[in-house]
C-alpha cells in the first residue's frame, strides 16, 4: 500500500497533507508517529475509567493530530467524541459509542500504516 491508497482509505486527499509535509515519506513518518502516539493509551485508560474529563483533553490531543494530517474520517469521528464528552458530563452510552467508533478506527489504521510501502 502507498500513501496514496491509505488517504484514500480515510477519505481524504493526499494532496492536502503533501501540502504541508512535502513528500509522501515525510506524511508516512508523521502518520506513524501519530498512530502511535501515547494519547491513544491515555484516552484509552480515560475511557475504560469513564473519566470524560480526561477523556476529553486526550481526544482533543488526537484530535489536533488528526487535522494535523488530514486524517479525513478518522479527524469526524475523533471530533465527534470530542463533542460528546466537552462539558465533561456526556451520555455515557453515547461517550462510549463515539469512543468505540474512534478505537475501531484506530486500530483499522494501525493495520493499514503497517502495510504501507
Amino acid at each position: 500500500m502507498d500513501m496514496q491508497a491509505f488517504y484514500q482509505s480515510v477519505q481524504a486527499d493526499l494532496n492536502d497533507v503533501l501540502a504541508l509535509y512535502k513528500t509522501p515519506e515525510r506524511v508516512h513518518k508523521y502518520v506513524r508517529s501519530a498512530l502511535h502516539d501515547k494519547a491513544f493509551r491515555l484516552l484509552d485508560d480515560a475511557m475504560a475509567r469513564k473519566d470524560w474529563v480526561a477523556g476529553f483533553k486526550q481526544a482533543h490531543t488526537v484530535k489536533g493530530m488528526c487535522q494535523n494530517l488530514c486524517l479525513g474520517i478518522f479527524t469526524e469521528k475523533v471530533i465527534d467524541l470530542v463533542e460528546c464528552l466537552r462539558g465533561g458530563n456526556p451520555d455515557e452510552e453515547e461517550a462510549l459509542r463515539a469512543y468505540d467508533r474512534v478505537r475501531q478506527e484506530h486500530l483499522r489504521l494501525l493495520d493499514l500504516e503497517e502495510a504501507l510501502s
